[in-house]
């Protein structure tokens, strides 16, 4: 597997953005309602996250290929509202390691714990998270888009980089 690297997404990257979402269709139908979403969504999306202090970063291969991405707030406990591959490459430990690496950097904004709402829908992300160490919680009952639907609290501590004594 190639290096994987971390950026932030701006305004440039929509077309890539709505290209990975679109390659989710039964995420987007389980999320959304709608087997598709256009740049435009996406474009307010975006700013909306922005206005609410999260980031988009985009997960990319040594050669710039964005293959994932992740929306974030960074605090004391970061808050995760997704992290999506293309999904061409699911099923191959990708997303264990773009959250690995999504976790550093978290890590070194000085994050230590994660928070996340994995969705209750026929698709759950839930058993992956579960896989990478997060423990389940409440459930609570998320909209977006307009569309509603229960989903399980999960939080994870992030470990330290051990110290090599």
């Amino acid at each position: 597997m190639k290096n994987l690297a971390l950026r932030p997404a701006g305004p440039e990257d929509i077309g890539i953005i709505t290209a990975i979402y679109n390659s989710n269709p039964e995420f987007l139908l389980d999320h959304l309602g709608v087997s598709r979403v256009r740049e435009k969504f996406l474009r307010e999306e975006m700013l909306e996250m922005q206005r609410q202090g999260f980031t988009t970063q985009l997960f990319t291969t040594e050669s710039g290929q964005a293959v994932g991405l992740a929306d974030y707030r960074p605090d004391q406990t970061a808050y995760l509202s997704l992290l999506m591959l293309d999904a061409s490459i699911q099923g191959q430990g990708w997303g264990r390691r773009c959250y690995a690496l999504l976790e550093q950097e978290l890590l070194a904004q000085g994050c230590a714990q994660v928070r996340l709402d994995a969705a209750q829908v026929p698709h759950s992300p839930a058993p992956f998270w579960e896989k990478l160490g997060f423990t389940p919680g409440k459930t609570i009952r998320l909209t977006w888009g307009g569309h509603t639907f229960p989903a399980t609290v999960m939080h994870k501590d992030i470990p330290s980089p051990k110290s090599s004594d």
